[in-house]
């Protein structure tokens, strides 16, 4: 599906989808909450 899609505002990503039903809203993780994770993944690349 669409899961990790990035949510974009003014060409800044703030969040990625994680999952949704159709009709009804996506739900979306803010990925400020979760930089330390984030990076750390980075870092092991």
């Amino acid at each position: 599906g669409d899961s990790g899609s990035p949510l974009v505002c003014d060409g800044v990503t703030i969040g990625i989808f994680v999952t949704g039903s159709p009709g009804a809203p996506g739900i979306f993780v803010d990925i400020f909450k979760e930089m330390a994770f984030i990076s750390a993944g980075l870092a092991r690349t």
